[in-house]
């Protein structure tokens, strides 16, 4: 997913992402906003598995890693609900996800917030992608991505 030219009038964002990762390789799931690729990024999250709850937490990053310590395992298919907010340029844009993905011993449910510090632009440029090799998720994936103002 690289959505690219959104309005500056957007200041919420929903995106509902479903990727399959039917070959190839396990992969880590990512998520940058107006190609910065400067550590602007932090993430918190927590993940459940077989019984065991465990909390990670990144900073000064150059992307958001959903699967955050995960990676997705092959033939396998993983949901996000992730919603962002940033509705001026002066403050960090406010990131909440939510999703479940199989790693390579158990379906794992995951859920964090992150913060993207870049406090010089609304947000123009959404892009999700996976790190295989080709950064495009397999045939029978799909996203919706809403926007909103918020008045």
């Amino acid at each position: 997913m690289d959505v690219t030219s959104i309005s500056s009038t957007y200041d919420t964002f929903r995106i509902t992402i479903c990727w399959l990762n039917v070959s190839g390789s396990s992969r880590d799931i990512w998520l940058r906003f107006n190609n910065d690729t400067a550590g602007n990024y932090a993430t918190e999250s927590t993940f459940f598995s077989s019984g065991t709850v465990t909390a990670s937490r990144e900073s000064s990053q150059s992307k958001i890693r959903l699967n955050i310590g995960q990676t997705v395992m092959t033939s396998s298919t993983n949901h996000y609900t992730i919603t962002v907010s940033k509705p001026t340029t002066g403050m960090p844009a406010s990131i909440n996800f939510d999703g479940k993905i199989n790693n390579t011993s158990s379906v794992m449910k995951m859920f964090g917030s992150a913060d993207w510090n870049n406090t010089s632009a609304k947000i123009d440029r959404i892009k999700i992608q996976d790190e295989d090799g080709t950064g495009i998720f397999d045939t029978g994936s799909f996203y919706i991505l809403e926007g909103y103002v918020v008045a």
